[in-house]
């Protein structure tokens, strides 16, 4: 599967706009192997940490196999000080932020991306905050 997502982005000249990613640590990795050049992102939230001892570890078990971290919002928002001094919120995605009365609370925040299934909402408020 890995590779055939590999394949469609390269085929598609979409490498430059995606990042592969999964909670998987073994599929970034696969990803890292056969597609340096594309940006790759481990996923979490607080039951995919736990196995690995927390998200202090992900952090660590992530550096220099991902190029973003992508954190459920309430995981995010309990461990803001921990992402932030860790990992850095630039190369951090929150997920999945659907209500618009939530966005302008995210877009403040700032994390370098934030997954909504409203990216149209996400969008407009995002320009909105470009203009002000």
């Amino acid at each position: 599967l890995v590779e055939k997502a590999v394949e469609a982005i390269r085929a598609a000249g979409l490498a430059r706009r995606s990042a592969l990613h999964s909670f998987n640590f073994e599929v970034v990795a696969r990803v890292r192997e056969i597609a340096p050049e594309l940006r790759r992102l481990i996923s979490v939230y607080a039951p995919s940490a736990e196995p690995h001892g927390g998200l202090a570890a992900v952090i660590e078990k992530a550096r220099g196999l991902a190029d973003i971290l992508g954190v459920h919002d309430a995981l995010f928002e309990a461990e803001f000080d921990l992402i932030a001094r860790e990992w850095g919120i630039d190369n951090c995605s929150v997920w999945t932020i659907n209500a618009p009365a939530l966005m302008p609370k995210w877009i403040d925040i700032g994390p370098g991306f934030i997954v909504s299934d409203d990216p149209v909402t996400l969008k407009s408020l995002l320009h909105q905050e470009e203009v002000a």
